[in-house]
């Protein structure tokens, strides 16, 4: 993923209070879990394997 801080979704997520948060908010949560995720380790594996 080139940049993490651009994922395309249409979730919405809500604060503890219920509040709906903004874009630019969510898109701290969606980088922490798209950093959290697996996936990095499996890409530079296929890219050497080429």
């Amino acid at each position: 993923m080139a940049n993490p801080m651009c994922v395309v979704t249409n979730l919405r997520l809500v604060s503890e209070s219920g509040d709906v948060l903004s874009v630019n908010e969510s898109a701290l949560y969606y980088n922490r879990l798209v950093c959290a995720l697996p996936w990095q380790d499996e890409v530079w594996r296929l890219l050497n394997a080429a």
